[in-house]
């Protein structure tokens, strides 16, 4: 799956693996899915990046009863992932949990 990420849209782009090319395109406004949402690049402030959405769809269910989730663009070596960093609501006096997620 292919996303690409800009100031106010983000858009999915899913071919299937069937031999009849079948192409699924969405696009959502940035602001329905984050409430603060940022994006910076070098070519029109605008990522495209492939993702497995099978992978892409787990890190951000384990986000489901979050308090906060933060996505950044990251290297691991050469190669880019998709960081997902994420605080949930823990008992008062507990250590925060803050599951992370590399895509």
């Amino acid at each position: 799956c292919v996303i690409k990420l800009d100031k106010n849209r983000i858009r999915f782009i899913c071919r299937s693996d069937l031999v009849d090319g079948t192409q699924v395109w969405g696009s959502v406004k940035t602001s329905i899915l984050f409430n603060s949402f940022r994006i910076e690049s070098q070519c029109n402030d605008e990522i495209y990046c492939a993702v497995n959405l099978g992978h892409l769809m787990a890190a951000i269910k384990s986000g489901e009863h979050a308090k906060d989730m933060l996505v950044k663009l990251n290297k691991r070596g050469t190669q880019p992932v998709l960081h997902f960093s994420i605080s949930v609501q823990s008992a008062p006096g507990a250590a925060s949990d803050r599951p992370r997620h590399d895509i």
